[in-house]
């Protein structure tokens, strides 16, 4: 197999956490515009460029042709934006479990991250910037090694705002990064829309993730390479004595609990035992901590005097990163 350069993930529902309140978004200004819409119906339209699904909607009720299709068509879309704009302003904006890990371990192997959406431009930046994900990114939303992902696509960027499951995005992001052969680039998403656009765009792996908008009974019916639980994934290290050290899980907010959940403890052991075998799966002992988040970085280095150097990971990456970041850091000093 040809080595991995590109992962392209998409967004809501897949590296930022939704609740489905994109789908309600949608509900919203569909009944504020009077447009009548099933709840499956539109659900199945989940990963389209947003102006499509409207545009789609209204021909089911009103042929193209009809003299007002235009003009309802725009007043539900303006109506949507509206609605997901104060949505990403006010309401928390969180990155799905794993996602952060999954990140830092790309770029640990200098993988490049993409990110393409069903949304326009401008709610993507609203939400890019809640997270930090816009640092270091160019005016071409093109990014370095240094930065949290190396490219941002939406629909806006391509001719007539065509979205998935047309192969455009992730072939504009492949332009953007260099890179020519698309057996070297994986696809994740949450949607059959963004399942059936890795396969158009005839990547090597076109994954999709069960967390999001649709159960895993709905995307194994879509053409597809692999479906997973979530972004989220367990890690286990045996020590010199035969002690099992297992990580791990992460919670982000202003003020986390300072205490262990059981029901997450229990989760990570019940995933363990898809594919470990050991005598007693009994946890001898936790540790919790607390970790600073730095946008934009997985590492803080600094040399506050001659001799000192200060070597901390961020955003609880440690385990994913440690001995790569300790190997640098040592290499820069003997270098030094």
């Amino acid at each position: 197999m040809a080595p991995i350069q590109l992962v392209v993930f998409d967004l809501a529902g897949t590296t930022v956490k939704d609740e489905k309140e994109v789908y309600h978004c949608l509900m919203k200004a569909a009944d504020k515009t009077g447009l009548p819409v099933d709840g499956d119906r539109l659900n199945s339209m989940m990963g389209w460029s947003k102006k499509q699904v409207f545009q789609t909607l209204w021909a089911e009720q009103l042929s193209p042709e009809h003299p007002d299709w235009e003009t309802k068509v725009e007043a539900s879309y303006s109506e949507f934006k509206q609605v997901l704009e104060n949505h990403y302003c006010t309401q928390s904006v969180q990155p799905t479990a794993g996602c952060l890990e999954l990140f830092a371990w790309l770029k640990s192997q200098k993988i490049k991250i993409a990110l393409n959406t069903g949304f326009y431009r401008e709610v993507t930046d609203i939400i890019l910037h809640r997270l930090g994900w816009d640092l270091g990114l160019d005016r071409n939303y093109v990014g370095s090694s240094e930065s949290v992902i190396q490219a941002s696509v939406t629909p806006s960027e391509i001719y007539n705002s065509e979205g998935r499951p047309a192969p455009y995005m992730i072939q504009k992001a492949m332009y953007k990064l260099g890179i020519k052969d698309s057996q070297k680039v994986i696809v994740i998403g949450d949607t059959p829309s963004d399942l059936q656009a890795g396969i158009n765009a005839n990547c090597l792996w076109s994954l999709g993730v069960t967390q999001g908008t649709h159960r895993r009974e709905q995307l194994e019916k879509y053409p597809n390479h692999g479906l997973l639980d979530s972004l989220a994934h367990v890690m286990v290290s045996q020590n010199g004595a035969g002690e099992l050290i297992i990580g791990d899980s992460h919670e982000s907010g202003w003020n986390p609990d300072p205490f262990d959940r059981t029901e997450i403890n229990q989760y990570i052991l019940d995933y363990l035992q898809t594919f470990v075998r050991v005598p007693s799966f009994q946890i001898a002992a936790t540790w919790h901590g607390v970790y600073a988040k730095l946008p934009g970085k997985t590492e803080f280095i600094a040399s506050p005097e001659p001799g000192v150097t200060i070597v901390n990971g961020l955003s609880g990456a440690g385990m994913t990163l440690s001995f790569g970041l300790a190997e640098e850091a040592i290499t820069s000093l003997s270098l030094g």
